[in-house]
Formats: structure tokens, sequence, C-alpha cells
């Protein structure tokens, strides 16, 4: 259209009708951008991070996901009065029924327990113990169980023990509010942070992956999933302890110097978390083979060196 063949009034007329065609354009393309917003906030003396990509409200979300890590972490407490976990350390029988979710939450445990080896382990066991809090009522009464199963709600074993979950009650508390965010807004993106450990939610809007973090020069690029990363810790008397494990060699059952960093990449929080515990014993090779086929990856760093599974690589780019 030449509009200097137009007359005054029809090139009046036909610049208002661009003009209102580009303020549609623009309120469109402003209406189909994805608002974000970035809450910080604790639970139970966890550092909690929240951030929301939505359409909706952001602050139903936000507490949605405040509700579901209350609950998550009362639940599964291992030094709550009130809690599922001490309900079951109660009972002193070998066979103890338990609720629907904690059964699920169990059975998930059993399967990547027996993936990672037992170097996960659920159980007071062979492996982990928590350090300077508790004794153990008797250690020949509460030991690791020979042959435990799960059936009809229950858990079946042939002598009584301990459960202490770890780090899985974490990771299970961000694939948690992972469903109740999806559940109250499917579009919904963003990611949740735990003292370092995350759930993605999915891309960020337009479909880019979020930068999670970084070693060697590396930057790491997730759209869903869940990272797990920490440091050992050192308590004062020198003792080499994990979060809020006791490293125990699985030969000798004796104190031992854990590896100085791991890192998993999993697609579920609960997996990463997991398979994060069971790096520190277990086999680098068994390890990363088992990783592989579940489609994720580990980073790990022992004495100064590092090492990765051949899939770390899809998750990471070069600067």
């Amino acid at each position: 259209m030449d509009l200097r063949r137009l007359s005054k009034r029809n090139r009046l007329f036909v610049s208002f009708v661009i003009f209102i065609l580009v303020c549609i354009v623009a309120y469109m393309v402003l209406r189909t951008q994805t608002p974000y917003s970035d809450h910080a906030f604790s639970v139970q003396g966890r550092a909690v991070r929240l951030v929301l990509g939505s359409q909706g409200d952001h602050e139903t979300l936000l507490r949605a996901a405040q509700l579901e890590l209350e609950r998550v972490f009362n639940r599964f407490s291992f030094f709550s009065p009130e809690s599922e976990t001490t309900r079951l350390n109660r009972i002193s029988e070998t066979n103890r029924k338990t609720d629907a979710e904690t059964y699920a939450f169990l059975t998930k445990l059993e399967d990547l327990s027996e993936k990672t080896l037992w170097h996960y382990d659920f159980t007071i066991g062979i492996h982990y113990r928590p350090y300077a809090l508790f004794e153990l009522p008797t250690l020949e009464t509460y030991r690791y169980p020979t042959d435990l199963n799960l059936e009809d709600g229950s858990v079946h074993s042939d002598h009584p023990f301990l459960f202490f979950f770890g780090k899985a009650v974490k990771g299970y508390a961000l694939d948690c509010v992972y469903e109740s965010i999806r559940k109250t807004d499917p579009k919904a993106t963003g990611y949740c942070e735990i003292d370092g450990d995350i759930r993605f939610f999915g891309p960020k809007a337009g479909g880019a992956d979020w930068i999670a973090g970084g070693w060697n020069n590396q930057e790491l690029y997730l759209s869903s999933g869940a990272l797990f990363h920490h440091p050992t810790l050192t308590p004062p008397e020198g003792t080499a302890a994990y979060e809020d494990h006791l490293l125990l060699s699985p030969d000798k059952g004796e104190p031992i110097k854990p590896i100085e960093y791991a890192a998993v990449i999993a697609p579920t929080a609960l997996e990463a978390a997991c398979f994060v515990v069971a790096a520190q014993t277990l086999d680098s090779e068994i390890l990363f083979q088992t990783l592989s086929r579940i489609g994720a990856a580990a980073y790990l760093i022992t004495d100064g060196k590092a090492h990765y599974s051949t899939r770390w690589t899809l998750y990471t780019y070069v600067r």
C-alpha cells in the first residue's frame, strides 16, 4: 500500500489501524510472557529458595509449596516424637503396618537401595548411622535386617531395626513440591532449592534451560530433574561425617574418609539424593553404570581428581 497516493483522511485512518494492530500485537506478546517471582524462606531450619514462573497466583503456589515441605519433613523426621518414622521405630515387632504414602515411599527406597547395592541404606545398617545424637537401645536387638521385604502395606523383617532416611527425606520433599505446584498450575515453571539441592519444574519461558551451577569452568544446564551436591562435613573431633550420617567402611564397619565432593543429576530429587549418599562408598564405575541406566549422571572429586560419568557432559557446556 502506497500511503502517498491516499488522501490525508485515508492516511490517518490507515495509520490508526496500523497503530491499533501494533498495540494488539504488543499486548499479546506481553500477555504471553511468564511473570517470575523469587521467594526465600526456611522450613525447620533449612534454607529454601522457590523460583516460580506462572500466569496464576504466585502466592497460592508459594503457600502450597510451604505446606508440602512442612508436611513431609514432619512426617518423616527421625527425631520428632510425632513423626511416622518415630512411630515405626517404636514398634518392636517384625511386622509393622504403615499407611499408603509411607508404604509407597518405602517401596521407592527399597528399589533405590537395591540399585545402589545398599550403599544407600534407609535402615540403620552396615553403612550409615546418625552420629553423636542417640544410642541404639541394644545393638543385639536393633541391627541390619538380613531379610527385609514390603508386602500388603507392611514392613516384614527377620528382626526389628530402625528406619533412618537421611537425605532421602529432602529429595522426597522436593519431588512433592514439584507435584503440588504442577497440580495447581500444570504450566508452571521454575525450581525449588533447599540448602543447595535443586528440583526443577520445567524450562524457562521460551524453552531455555536453567543454569544450575558450575564446576571446572563448566556450567550446568537443566530443564527438568534434580541436582544434589554437597561437600562433606568434618565435626570438631575429626570424625568424617556426611550431613547427618557417619560414614562407615562396608568391609570393616569403621569410619572412613569420604570423597571430597559428589554431585548427582537424576530425573527425580529422591533418586539424586539416594545416589549422592551412595556415591560416598560405592565403587565409582558401578555408580556411573547404574546412573546411566536410569538417565542420570554423577561428578566426583577424590584425592583432588575429578571423575564423571559419560552422561554428565550432556548437561554441561564449556564456557
